[in-house]
């Protein structure tokens, strides 16, 4: 039996430009704490940063965002390479395109979800426009173009680490989001 372990952080919902005072608060407490794992030599193998890092999904939300925890957090890390992002309902910009009738929109574009480029020109016609702010400024994912903005749609990677190879599959929960009040 293996001694070894594989830890990880896992935070969301940081919803940066609702509650500048509140969001300071938190990106700093969760900074200071990680800061005493490491001290402690319990560094996180991983992070996972699932969904809402802004309120709105504008740019202005996401510099925020950048400059309160990620950038930080690179620092703390030495590097975000093993750290993991995707959106939330939040991190939809309302305001480009318009919101999918999410009742009947597989009807209607039955491969708007598949991982081929009828899926990606679906998407395109129905759903990027709204996610673009997003994956543009996702400074975590280096490869172009964007896993939101490619024919897959999605990420998987497997990352060897501590003796293990971990498996880690990125979805877009948020693809057919309709707005900041959804009960999910």
């Amino acid at each position: 039996m293996s001694t070894q372990s594989i830890r990880w952080l896992h935070v969301s919902d940081f919803h940066m430009g609702k509650d500048e005072l509140g969001q300071e608060r938190l990106t700093k407490y969760v900074l200071e704490f990680l800061k005493q794992k490491i001290e402690k030599g319990e560094s996180p193998d991983f992070v996972f940063i699932t969904g809402d890092l802004a309120n709105k999904g504008k740019l202005a939300e996401y510099n925020l965002f950048f400059n309160q925890f990620l950038f930080p957090l690179d620092e703390c890390l030495g590097g975000l390479g093993n750290v993991f992002v995707v959106p939330g309902n939040h991190d939809v910009d309302q305001s480009q395109g318009s919101q999918p009738d999410w009742y009947t929109i597989l009807t209607r574009e039955p491969h708007l979800l598949d991982d081929d480029e009828k899926g990606l020109d679906k998407r395109k016609e129905n759903l990027l426009k709204r996610f673009e702010t997003f994956a543009i400024n996702d400074i975590t994912f280096l490869q172009k173009p964007h896993w939101l903005l490619s024919t897959k749609g999605y990420f998987a990677v497997r990352v060897p680490k501590g003796g293990f190879t971990v498996g880690i599959l990125g979805i877009n929960t948020a693809w057919l989001s309709q707005g900041d009040k959804e009960k999910n």
